[in-house]
């Protein structure tokens, strides 16, 4: 799950999923299950990770976070390097000391 609420260009949001993500929490137990929150962090996200991160806590369910970042090194046949809004890149200023762009 991405977002809370689908958002444009982002469409695994919990409203589509949340009566059967409360199913399986409160059945975890029961049936021997163990849940993971998979988050990809973009610049169009970030509060709403920090929501699905508390949401999974509360819920005692494991994260996994994936970053979209930019290739570290140049491709040839990459054509969409500095028109993808989706990387989170290094902020220009010098004494940011946050990575996070939006």
């Amino acid at each position: 799950m991405d977002t809370i609420k689908e958002k444009p260009g982002l469409p695994k949001a919990l409203e589509h999923v949340r009566s059967y993500f409360d199913y399986l929490v409160k059945r975890q137990y029961r049936y021997g299950l163990h849940h993971v929150f998979q988050h990809q962090h973009l610049p169009q996200n970030i509060e709403d990770v920090k929501e699905l991160a508390k949401i999974a806590h509360d819920n005692g369910i494991s994260i996994t976070f994936h970053i979209n970042e930019a290739p570290m090194m140049e491709q040839d046949h990459f054509k969409h390097l500095h028109e993808n809004d989706t990387y989170i890149r290094r902020r220009t200023s010098p004494s940011s000391t946050t990575f996070w762009t939006g």
